[in-house]
Parts: structure tokens; C-alpha cells; sequence
């Protein structure tokens, strides 16, 4: 059984994507798209990668602020 279910979107449209056993793709009920698993889980981890940088960044330049404001 599987420890953990991920619902993703497509990329084209963001319309939710279903396994299809037929095809072992990922599709799409609304536009149609097909993409393989592996291209959307780099997809994914990709945009999580980013998200985690952009985060980094912001607390960074909160910190940078918060020490400039502790100076003044």
C-alpha cells in the first residue's frame, strides 16, 4: 500500500492529473496533456527547489533588516 499520495496539476492547464495504467502516463481530463511520472516529480522538484531558495532569500533580507534596524 502506499505511504503517501501527491495530487498534481498539469502543467498546461493546472487541471488535476490521473494515472492512466493503460498508458503508465500521467493525463489530463480537461486539455488532454500526457506527461510520464518522472517528468512531473522533476517538475515538482524543481519548483520546490526554487521555492526553497526564494524562501532562504527572504529570511536572509528579513535578518539583513532586522539587524539594520538593531544598528539604528
Amino acid at each position: 500500500m502506499a505511504e503517501k499520495t501527491t495530487n498534481y496539476q498539469c502543467p498546461a492547464c493546472t487541471g488535476p492529473l490521473h494515472f492512466s495504467a493503460e498508458t503508465g502516463k500521467l493525463t489530463c481530463e480537461y486539455c488532454g496533456s500526457a506527461y510520464d511520472v518522472a517528468e512531473i516529480e522533476a517538475l515538482y522538484a524543481q519548483k520546490e527547489a526554487e521555492a526553497a531558495a526564494a524562501k532562504e532569500a527572504a529570511d536572509a533580507k528579513a535578518e539583513a533588516a532586522k539587524a539594520d534596524a538593531s544598528l539604528a
